[in-house]
Parts: structure tokens; sequence; C-alpha cells
């Protein structure tokens, strides 16, 4: 995982778009940039999901998945390849706020394929992960 350049790019550049680590207290200059871009942040506090059950309801929770989400790893990565009950956005930022080590494997993999998908059709989707709580 790369760190996230700075100063932060255009959020909109689906070339650049991929996982990263990003430093909290460049959070502000991360949220600026999305509201300037016209982009959406959505925010997942996965502070306290310690175990694979809780962190899929942070995301089923902040991405709104639809009922037919299925709660383990293939369905979370089958809701990130398609995001299509979501408003239209110029990019979308996933933050992933207090990731705990023991997730990271798994779901950082799903994260970087779904970015890889979404690049390829032109779309930027950005993951950043901090580690410490939001």
């Amino acid at each position: 995982m790369n760190v996230f350049p700075d100063p932060v790019p255009d959020l909109r550049d689906a070339s650049r778009s991929g996982v990263y680590a990003l430093d909290a207290a460049r959070r502000p200059a991360l949220e600026a940039a999305a509201r300037d871009t016209d982009s959406r942040m959505h925010v997942i506090d996965l502070t306290d999901a310690h175990d694979k059950d809780a962190l899929l309801r942070r995301f089923a929770e902040a991405l709104h998945f639809p009922d037919w989400f299925g709660h383990n790893w293939d369905a979370l990565a089958d809701c990130l390849y398609d995001l299509a009950w979501l408003e239209p956005a110029a990019a979308r930022v996933l933050a992933l706020w207090g990731l705990t080590p023991a997730l990271r494997e798994p779901l950082l993999e799903i994260c970087e394929e779904a970015c890889t998908r979404w690049r390829a059709r032109g779309m930027a989707i950005w993951v950043v992960v901090t580690e410490d709580a939001a």
C-alpha cells in the first residue's frame, strides 16, 4: 500500500486512484478535496470492528448495501465492484478509519481489485486507510 500523495491530487483522476495509507493529520485536506471536486466521501469507521462480521456491517451501513448483500468477503467484493445503487459522483473516496491489522489483508485485497476494476472503467475510487480511531 502506497502513502497518499502530497499534495492531495485531483480525486477525479482515475489513473491515480487506488488504495493508500493516510496520515490522520491529512484528513481535513482530503475532505476539502472531496468537496472541491464534487466527489463523494464515504467514511467507514472501523474502530472497534475487531472481527469480520462487524467490519462487514460497517461497510453495509456506510455504503447502503442492497438487501442481497450476503455478509461475507465475496459479497463485499460484489458490492464494491458495483455500487450502482449510490448517487452518481465525480469520484468516490472510501475512508477507512481505525482498520485493525487482523482484517487488513483480506479487506485491502478486495479494495485493490475494486479500484482496478473501476479504474478500467474510467471511474476514480480512492480507498484511504488509517489505523487510528476517527
